[in-house]
């Protein structure tokens, strides 16, 4: 049985396309959605599913009380028995049990700032406080305009990004995380990408521009320079991508300037690709540790 005590358990913040919310620290995300139109973000903990996070783009808005109705039905329909409807931090919402005899929670809610439905799915594990946590779950929850939505925080990478850029790939594997974003207006080039690689004392030899180096052989460096990032040493240069001559001649092979950096406190190595013409006020902040984001603060 999970103890959960309302929001004190809430601590674990994530930043996902115009969402943001806070789950407890124990729950890992295991499937997610990187467009922004559609998707979901599914989160476990040691035992089970226990929340979905789906939105859907809708132009106008729905009628709540009918997609509540039909959702009802269909579960009935399903064996889950509907026990109580409320409204909680402007969601909809429907509790349920189902044949395991173990509740619940549906909630939905229409945002006219990002024009999308969103849907949380809660299961409920026994706690006798659960009702109190999923009302501060609910009530966690900020939205946010499309083009407003500048922060990424999930897989323990936290990154504020230019404005105008959106997540359009990702890879997430064991202690291995990265992310690629690009302007919504060219969905090509020119592109920015994030990696936080984990295990580092397993592998990493203290070398970090020859690290820099073999993590990107698709690439030609210029000179790397050693710079400070926060309380940290960082490698930093300009690299060119390793293309054919006649796509250079037509400059399609855009330079981009990439820095990296070891986080002891993290036990991970960071990486961040950026175009190189962004001016210096507009780079993106890639935050490791707490070190990290108390030097940035003292700078301003």
């Amino acid at each position: 049985m999970t103890e959960l005590s309302s929001s004190s358990a809430l601590v674990q913040p994530i930043h996902w396309l115009a969402l943001e919310f806070r789950v407890p620290e124990a729950w890992e995300i295991v499937r997610h959605g990187i467009r922004f139109e559609s998707g979901s973000l599914v989160f476990v903990d040691r035992a089970r599913q226990r929340l979905s996070v789906s939105w859907t783009e809708c132009p106008r808005a729905p009628d709540l009380e009918r997609l509540f109705s039909d959702f009802e039905t269909r579960s009935n329909a399903d064996g889950e028995l509907s026990r109580n409807q409320r409204d909680c931090a402007g969601f909809r919402v429907l509790e349920c049990i189902g044949k395991s005899a173990q509740p619940t929670t549906h909630a939905l809610r229409y945002e006219p700032r990002s024009k999308r439905l969103i849907e949380l799915e809660f299961a409920h594990d026994g706690a006798v406080d659960e009702h109190a946590f999923v009302d501060a779950l609910l009530s966690e929850f900020v939205f946010a305009e499309r083009n407003q939505s500048t922060r990424l925080q999930a897989f323990a990478v936290r990154a504020d990004l230019p404005r105008g850029f959106e997540l359009s790939a990702s890879e997430v594997k064991p202690a291995d995380v990265s992310f690629e974003f690009v302007r919504a207006a060219e969905r090509r080039q020119p592109r920015l990408r994030i990696r936080r690689s984990g295990m580092a004392r397993a592998w990493f030899d203290g070398d970090i521009s020859r690290a820099l180096r073999q993590r990107n052989p698709e690439l030609r460096f210029d000179e790397l320079e050693s710079i400070d990032m926060g309380p940290h040493r960082a490698s930093s240069g300009l690299a060119s991508p390793r293309v054919a001559p006649l796509a250079r001649l037509f400059k399609r092979a855009s330079p981009v300037r990439v820095t990296s950096w070891h986080c002891p406190a993290e036990n991970a190595l960071f990486e961040l690709t950026e175009p190189s013409e962004l001016p210096r006020r507009e780079r993106c902040r890639l935050w490791c540790c707490a070190e990290a984001e108390k030097g940035a603060q003292d700078e301003h």
